[in-house]
């Protein structure tokens, strides 16, 4: 097995495993030692889905699966899945249209709607699949609303990041 960290003064982690002699080593750069006297601990994978979000509709069931669906398929690309005991922490920047889309919806309600799509309740519908099981586990939201860039066009919806939260001091 080989590990590569992304420093300058590149280290290599090896580990031989040679059953014929018995001897197995756990090597990193010039330190040398027996497997049995190191604890290896495996780093957590990335855990994290950033994508985009759709344009808003004024239909907001349609909207909500929208979401799911474009959550869903980030997630899956990097293979993130949430278990209903993580806690999470949610980052959200909505472009909306100049004018007057802008001035009338309220953020608050804009995050219920994303946040009932990644539990993926679509009115009296539940779907079965989901990104998180309750929005109970969500311990941190940042939210921003902000007029749609002129270099992405009428169609930008915002983007979303979804991470595992990690308690950080106040103020952020």
């Amino acid at each position: 097995m080989g590990y590569r960290t992304a420093s300058d003064s590149e280290r290599v982690l090896t580990l031989n495993l040679n059953t014929g002699s018995g001897r197995n080593h756990l090597r990193f750069g010039n330190f040398r030692r027996p497997f049995s006297q190191v604890t290896y601990q495996m780093a957590k994978g990335r855990r994290r889905i950033s994508t985009i979000l759709p344009t808003y509709e004024r239909d907001r069931y349609q909207w909500r699966k929208n979401i799911l669906t474009n959550v869903l398929n980030a997630g899956n690309k990097v293979g993130v899945q949430y278990e209903p005991d993580d806690q999470i922490e949610v980052v959200v920047l909505l472009y909306l249209s100049k004018g007057k889309r802008l001035t009338i919806h309220d953020v608050d309600n804009r995050l219920k709607d994303i946040l009932d799509a990644l539990q993926a309740r679509f009115g009296p519908v539940r779907a079965r699949t989901r990104l998180i099981e309750n929005d109970r586990q969500i311990c941190r939201v940042v939210i921003e609303k902000q007029k749609i860039p002129k270099k992405f066009g009428d169609d930008a919806g915002g983007r979303i990041l979804i991470r595992r939260y990690e308690e950080r001091q106040w103020p952020l």
